[in-house]
C-alpha cells in the first residue's frame, strides 16, 4: 500500500539527546594524580539525574509506600476480623 506524496509519518523520529555535561575538575595543586593518571577526586564525581527523573522517582516511591501501607492495613483488618 503506497502513501500519498504529501502524507507525513505519524511518529517523526526525534533527534538524539546530547550526553549530560559534567563539570571537569582540575587536578590538585602540584599536579598530584593517582597511579592511573587521573586526578584523585575525579573518580568520585557522579552525574546528577535530571529534575524530571528525580520527581518521577519521588512519585514512584510515594506510590509504593502508600500501597504498602494499604496492604498492611487490610491484612491487619482481615486478621482481626477472623480472630473475633
Amino acid at each position: 500500500m503506497a502513501l500519498c506524496g504529501g502524507a507525513l509519518p505519524l511518529l517523526a523520529p526525534t533527534p538524539p539527546r546530547p550526553p549530560p555535561v559534567t563539570p571537569r575538575s582540575s587536578s590538585p595543586p602540584g599536579g598530584e594524580t593517582t597511579q592511573s593518571g587521573h586526578a584523585s577526586n575525579s573518580s568520585r564525581q557522579v552525574p546528577r539525574p535530571e529534575t524530571g527523573q528525580l520527581m518521577t522517582q519521588r512519585a514512584l516511591s510515594v506510590l509504593v509506600l502508600a500501597s504498602a501501607a494499604l496492604i498492611v492495613y487490610f491484612v491487619i483488618r482481615t486478621v482481626r476480623f477472623f480472630d473475633s
